[in-house]
């Protein structure tokens, strides 16, 4: 997926608004480390699940192929955000199951990012959680980076 914005400015998008809630934590732990970059957005390929799965399940193996950086994140997911900024059908899923980011963040640790669409409200939820914290559900789907 190109980036139809060439850069973000974190302050102007990552911010509670009308279509788009994001938690203090994401401000804390990845928008804070997250600088801005001009460059194509690589393309994220996703599995969805078949059954309940952990972190350990999810990660393929002991390498971070798997973790986006930061700054390379945040493109990423505002081009997402964008493309399907109504709730439309696109690579999120906007059906009540979530999309599951690994991210370097805050310190270089690895943390879980969400986003799932409310219909009743209407919005984009961004939310976080600790890597082995969560047994994730059937349906969901996890993105990961290219390596090209």
């Amino acid at each position: 997926m190109k980036s139809n914005l060439n850069s973000f400015h974190l302050e102007n998008f990552f911010t509670i608004r009308e279509g788009l809630w994001v938690s203090d934590d994401f401000k804390e732990y990845i928008s804070s480390v997250a600088k801005p970059i001009k460059k194509e957005v690589k393309t994220a390929f996703f599995d969805v699940f078949e059954k309940p799965m952990t972190d350990a399940e999810i990660r393929k193996s002991d390498s971070e192929d798997y973790v986006f950086k930061a700054s390379e994140f945040c493109l990423c997911l505002k081009d997402k955000i964008v493309a399907q900024s109504e709730g439309e059908d696109g690579e999120l899923l906007n059906n009540g199951f979530v999309n599951m980011f690994y991210v370097h963040g805050k310190n270089n640790k690895i943390i879980i990012v969400t986003i799932g669409w409310s219909t009743n409200l209407r919005e984009w939820s961004v939310y976080l959680y600790r890597i082995d914290s969560h047994l994730w559900g059937k349906g969901n789907r996890v993105f990961y980076p290219t390596n090209t």
